[in-house]
């Protein structure tokens, strides 16, 4: 629950830039609200007071610590993104958050920082499509500043308190699936040490991705369906299933395989469905490797 209220510089907690708001400066905002766990208040001005207070967290204005529109910006990622204020904020903040709600750091930052490097990479000017423009969070979060009629600081602080809420769902949501995904890490490296072969059959469907130590040990999982019937998924890129098979229906396919409860066959090749256990496994069979 977002707890954030409205004052001037003198007694702020955080201090960021009014006018048009984006997602770097409202999911920083419900970043420093989560991991300080209390009531803050927010100042949205154009500049810093001379006498600010030493504890005010200022952030995506002043080319400061938390800001990124000074000449050169504020540090990249290696993979190339550039940093921007809620990335800043997470990476000297993201640690104590991790441990303060039962996350390990070392998953847990990483997993949110791929949702992070997204919106500081937008607000640094990349992914953007001038021509066709694609929606995304940070095109969402946008879409909450209020019309330039308006010309009204009240109306101004109210759409960003709403896109602030809005932004606290999506957060909330996001942190919960990396927690499920941390569970289902665990789960998997059990399930790593009783597997001799190179395929992994589940009682569950679990997100296997969530255990990047399964990565050259297993190539296939086969686990029930979230729809019903069974899924084998192919992990590997040396793998696929025949082109030949993928998009038939499943008449189509069930002739041609003589699987007979084959249901489909994704496009990549990389997936299938079928009504029972034992036909995923007559899968395996068709299975071909296209290793260069």
């Amino acid at each position: 629950m977002i707890r954030l209220h409205f004052s001037n510089s003198k007694k702020a907690d955080i201090l960021c830039h009014n006018g048009i708001f984006h997602a770097d400066d409202v999911f920083s905002s419900v970043l420093l609200c989560e991991v300080f766990d209390r009531p803050l208040r927010i100042c949205r001005t154009n500049c810093i007071p001379d006498n600010l207070s030493a504890n005010t967290i200022v952030f995506d204005i002043g080319y400061g610590k938390y800001d990124h529109h000074q000449k050169g910006g504020n540090g990249v990622r290696e993979n190339g993104i550039p940093y921007a204020s809620f990335g800043l904020l997470w990476r000297d903040y993201g640690k104590e958050f991790c441990k303060k709600i039962g996350l390990d750091p070392q998953f847990g930052m990483l997993e949110f920082d791929r949702f992070v490097e997204g919106i500081d990479g937008y607000d640094n000017g990349l992914f953007h499509e001038e021509s066709t423009p694609i929606m995304n969070i940070s095109q969402c979060i946008r879409q909450f500043n209020p019309p330039w009629e308006a010309n009204s600081i009240k109306v101004e602080n109210t759409c960003f308190l709403n896109a602030v809420k809005f932004a606290d769902v999506v957060f909330q949501n996001t942190i919960n699936g990396i927690k499920s995904r941390y569970h289902a890490r665990s789960e998997l490296l059990k399930e790593l040490e009783k597997t001799s072969s190179d395929t992994m059959i589940l009682q569950r469907f679990l997100p296997y991705s969530a255990c990047p130590e399964m990565k050259g040990r297993i190539n296939k999982i086969i686990y029930p369906s979230l729809r019903g019937g069974f899924n084998l998924q192919i992990i590997s890129s040396e793998y696929r299933l025949p082109k030949s098979l993928s998009g038939l229906n499943s008449e189509k396919l069930q002739r041609i395989t003589g699987i007979p409860s084959a249901g489909f066959v994704s496009n990549n090749g990389r997936l299938c469905g079928t009504g029972t256990i034992e036909d995923a496994h007559k899968f395996l069979k068709l299975i071909e490797n296209i290793k260069p």
